[in-house]
């Protein structure tokens, strides 16, 4: 998988998000939330999207399959590996989307959680290194907002 962010095409940053949010949770408690199944399936996904199946294997090289249902039924499938896990700071991980058993859809992304005192500000950064035409692409910035406004409701339980 290509993890270079600085031999992708240049194109491929118009893709790119980078969300910054602040949860009344700890810092162990948000990072929680990204390294169990049980928890990620309570929020993860866009709100028309949520996640129905979550694998994985959470630590560095440990893989993770992934499957979100739509209004009608059909479901959204993605895999990727984790690079990097620094407990309760970071998370790095690439996630790729497969076509016909080809890669289409590449993205490195960064988590970190900073410790405000009891709360936490989480930031993630979402960048592009592969996109063969894949029709997502473009909805990534409103996915990930919704996504990471469950996360927030999902920490208030």
């Amino acid at each position: 998988m290509t993890t270079d962010l600085a031999s992708r095409p240049p194109e491929l940053a118009r893709y790119d998000v980078v969300l910054t949010r602040t949860y009344d949770a700890t810092r162990e408690d948000v990072f929680d939330a990204w390294s169990n199944e049980e928890r990620l399936l309570r929020w993860f996904g866009p709100d028309s999207y949520p996640a129905v199946s979550f694998e994985l294997d959470f630590r560095p090289g440990g893989r993770f399959e992934l499957c979100m249902r739509g209004p009608n039924g059909e479901e959204a499938r993605s895999k990727g590996e984790y690079l990097e896990i620094v407990e309760p700071e970071r998370i790095v991980l690439t996630t790729w989307i497969e076509h016909e058993g080809e890669v289409v859809f590449e993205v490195l992304q960064t988590i970190t959680f900073v410790d405000l005192g009891g709360r936490t500000e989480l930031t993630m950064q979402h960048r592009v290194t592969r996109n063969d035409g894949f029709p997502g692409a473009e909805g990534a910035q409103v996915g990930w907002e919704q996504t990471l406004a469950r996360l927030g409701a999902y920490l208030a339980g």
